[in-house]
């Protein structure tokens, strides 16, 4: 199977420009961040303290995640729908507490090594785009097409708070520049499979760049 993985830290337009890519390549889509919410929205819906580690292992076999192969007839996008027990929750887990629970979260080995062979068994079945934080260091290491994507704080706090204050009126540029800042540090410094750069990866800078110059850049890079 091919495949596309690209990373860096959030709301440097990862899941955007890996779904046009997707879409060029008639591929599959998938944003492994998305795991790691639906982990940390279920360890929020059971009340588990986040924070706690052993909490969260102690429950680490009760919560079950699927993907599920899907396509968006409107845009034709191939991606996998998200489910929790049985339960479909794609649509549920963008919100503020999830945001700040799931760095806690993506820092467990456990819970790391337990998705990680989620997301490589569906990378062994299908050609996709995968997108995320550790995906050319950790998921797909035998890609022949890495690229890590990033913008300043400043941009990448500006582009997230276009996007979510449509939905959140009380959410403010300054504090999503702050959690962002926390976000980045937790996940550059976390033990387990931090944020960096694969050495066999394609840097792109996309601060001053559209979302259409990002896709064109890698479409001439592809391999």
């Amino acid at each position: 199977m091919d495949s596309i993985a690209i990373d860096g830290p959030g709301g440097v337009g990862k899941s955007t420009i890996a779904k046009k890519l997707a879409l060029y390549l008639d591929w599959f889509y998938l944003n492994s961040g998305l795991l790691y919410r639906a982990f940390a929205f279920e360890c929020l819906k059971m009340g588990l303290n986040i924070c706690d580690e052993q909490a969260v292992l102690n429950h680490i076999d009760d919560i079950n995640i699927e993907l599920c192969p899907k396509k968006d007839k409107k845009i034709n996008l191939k991606y996998f729908q998200i489910f929790i027990n049985g339960k479909n929750c794609t649509k549920k887990l963008h919100n503020q507490k999830v945001d700040k629970a799931v760095a806690y979260i993506s820092k467990i080995k456990q819970v790391r090594e337990k998705l990680t062979v989620l997301q490589k068994n569906v990378a062994s079945k299908e050609n996709l785009v995968m997108e995320g934080r550790d995906i050319g260091t950790a998921i797909l290491k035998d890609s022949k097409n890495k690229f890590y994507l990033d913008a300043s704080p400043e941009e990448r706090a500006r582009r997230r708070f276009l996007e979510r204050s449509k939905k959140d009126k009380n959410v403010t540029q300054s504090q999503i520049l702050q959690d962002l800042k926390k976000r980045d540090e937790m996940d550059k410094n976390r033990r387990v499979s931090p944020l960096k750069i694969s050495k066999d990866a394609i840097c792109v800078d996309t601060t001053n760049l559209t979302i259409n110059e990002v896709v064109a850049e890698i479409i001439k890079k592809l391999k």
